[in-house]
């Protein structure tokens, strides 16, 4: 795979992850024919950073948390949201806790994804203000287990601990370990000389955070050998949230020839082979090696499946995923 695939791939993962980016998803799907590679963010902003952090490549054609809520909120297909819980009581199995979190942000930040990619790797993001040209900043918050600091990048000191500060052409980014096998890291997208930014985030982080992970779709049937391996937030919004979620099959490596399930809005309506899925018309639009269903739950609401499956396959993965209840109180607030 090329360098300006994996960026094109990048900001794909990221646009999906931005508040207020449905323009910049129309644009994103346009140059890359519809190629379906998820939601959630694993880093891989060049060749000698990929392996080393989570770290985001971000494009977003909004900034603030105060956009519109769908036409009718009140008519939906999707499930209602639940009663307020306990987060020290519902903390079970299915849900995941990043115990860390930043104690300061730069004024006018606001959350606007969280996302799980397997082995222990979490991040969270926040929207920045400013940036230019209708491109916002984010920063992101990263914790991967087992993973060991860059080799590249200049050293630092983050409370007492070793760290690496790393700048390319698309990021900067902080990584240290503040326990053995723990390593987190803080990223800014910026052209620009954020170092003192990203630094300061980094000196803030105290091992307090309560962020929950749950998954929000769930594959309730799935073929031989595939499992599920992360999910993705993202939105501006409790009116405005886009999830989606993977499956990796166990004989392939990590992300190659996932399967892919995510709901949010479409830039066009698809054009395929009519299909039954969960009690509606759906879409199946076959490709060289992947095909993918598209069905409406809602409107400018689908449900997308894309994967190296037979057309029955996929029907038997859209009509068996559970869905939510996608309510998340956190996005768009600081």
């Amino acid at each position: 795979m090329n360098t300006e695939e994996l960026i094109k791939q990048a900001f794909t993962r990221q646009a999906e992850s931005a508040g207020d980016h449905r323009e910049v998803l129309t644009e994103v799907y346009k140059a890359t024919a519809r190629r379906r590679i998820g939601g959630w963010t694993i880093g891989l902003i060049s060749a000698g950073v990929a392996a080393v952090v989570v770290a985001p490549i971000v494009l977003f054609s909004g900034g603030r948390p105060d956009g519109a809520a769908p036409a009718d909120s009140t008519a939906t297909t999707l499930p209602l949201p639940p009663a307020p819980k306990d987060s020290a009581k519902h903390a079970g199995e299915d849900v995941i806790m990043l115990r860390y979190q930043p104690s300061w942000l730069p004024e006018g930040a606001y959350e606007s994804g969280r996302s799980f990619a397997g082995r222990g790797s979490l991040a969270r993001t926040w929207n920045l203000p400013g940036g230019g040209e209708g491109r916002h900043k984010s920063v992101t918050l990263s914790l991967v287990n087992q993973a060991p600091l860059p080799a590249e990048g200049k050293t630092v000191d983050i409370n007492g601990v070793t760290g690496k500060v790393v700048t390319d052409h698309l990021t900067t980014f902080v990584a240290w370990m503040p326990t053995p096998g723990e390593r987190l890291s803080v990223s800014i997208l910026g052209t620009g000389d954020v170092t003192e930014t990203v630094l300061r985030i980094a000196r803030s982080v105290n091992h307090d955070g309560n962020a929950e992970y749950e998954w929000p779709l769930a594959f309730d049937w799935l073929p031989n050998q595939a499992q599920p391996s992360g999910f993705n937030i993202s939105g501006s919004s409790p009116n405005d949230v886009d999830v989606s979620v993977s499956a990796d099959f166990t004989t392939q490596p990590h992300g190659q020839d996932a399967i892919w399930a995510d709901i949010g809005p479409l830039p066009e309506p698809p054009e395929g082979e009519s299909v039954t899925v969960r009690g509606k018309q759906g879409f199946f639009i076959p490709g060289e090696s992947s095909g993918e269903i598209d069905v409406e739950l809602e409107p400018n609401r689908w449900l997308r499946v894309s994967g190296p499956l037979s057309r029955e396959d996929l029907v038997k993965v859209v009509d068996s995923i559970k869905i939510g209840p996608l309510h998340y109180p956190w996005l768009g607030t600081r």
